[in-house]
């Protein structure tokens, strides 16, 4: 099937470094066989409309839409241009996770997968590509006049099995982030947060899971390799809160210099 998958503009329009959450998305899809697409609009300088040229250019069967809050209208704009083009269209994201009906009023044709979804909408895709009507984990969609819900994926344990994200579906070039006056990019090591703070922003709260220092080690060592981008920031909550862990990191870092 033909996928793309569409970080909309942001509130604030910048282009610091590749939506890691669709990079993984697309890693998984790439695993599974598929050749999906990545569209930033905001570092290849898109609008709504630009955006829909670039999609049409690849007449896709599948559309997804991630969002947070700082760009949830755009990502409603982006899934309400795309009614009636022929494709399926997959809200998904932070925002979309903790508030499911705002984007299936908002886009009624649309359906909205909740939680992380590197494995369910890998299953979503191979359901729609069989013909099949299989209900997945975290899929919401409007049915008559309700809503259906399934309960959100488990999250998945080990996730040094998650592949790489695919940086080389982004135009690497259009991204400005900087550290100390080098090119930089983004890396996650750890997904969610072992606290329960009561003012985070994270309404899912799934179980906190770590990478292993080797798979992050080698993650920057591929994007060297493939980038020629050694400069790195983490997005995680809580990277040096397990002191054993930076320990290991650096030292592998340490043997791999």
């Amino acid at each position: 099937m033909r996928i793309v998958l569409v970080q909309p503009n942001l509130s604030e329009p910048q282009s610091y470094c590749p939506p890691l959450g669709i990079c993984y998305l697309a890693a998984c899809l790439r695993a599974n066989g598929h050749e999906p697409v990545i569209v930033d609009m905001d570092a290849e300088n898109l609008d709504v409309n630009g955006a829909m040229a670039v999609l049409g250019a690849h007449s896709p069967d599948v559309v997804g839409i991630t969002s947070t809050a700082a760009n949830a209208e755009a990502a409603r704009a982006m899934g309400k241009a795309l009614e009636g083009r022929g494709c399926v269209v997959v809200h998904g994201g932070p925002e979309p996770t903790v508030a499911p009906t705002d984007y299936l009023y908002a886009n009624p044709g649309s359906t909205v997968l909740r939680g992380e979804s590197e494995v369910s909408f890998a299953t979503f895709v191979e359901n729609l590509d069989n013909g099949t009507e299989e209900m997945v984990p975290g899929l919401s969609r409007i049915a008559g006049s309700s809503v259906q819900y399934c309960a959100l994926p488990e999250p998945v344990t080990d996730i040094d099995s998650i592949p790489f994200p695919a940086r080389d579906l982004c135009y690497m070039a259009n991204y400005k982030a900087r550290l100390a006056g080098e090119t930089a990019t983004g890396v996650v090591g750890s997904r969610s947060c072992p606290h329960r703070c009561i003012y985070c922003h994270d309404g899912v709260r799934s179980a906190y899971r770590r990478r292993s220092a080797a798979s992050v080690v080698d993650e920057l060592q591929s994007i060297i390799r493939d980038f020629g981008i050694s400069s790195f920031f983490f997005f995680d909550c809580t990277l040096t809160e397990n002191t054993h862990w930076v320990a290991s990191f650096a030292g592998r870092l340490s043997v791999e210099e």
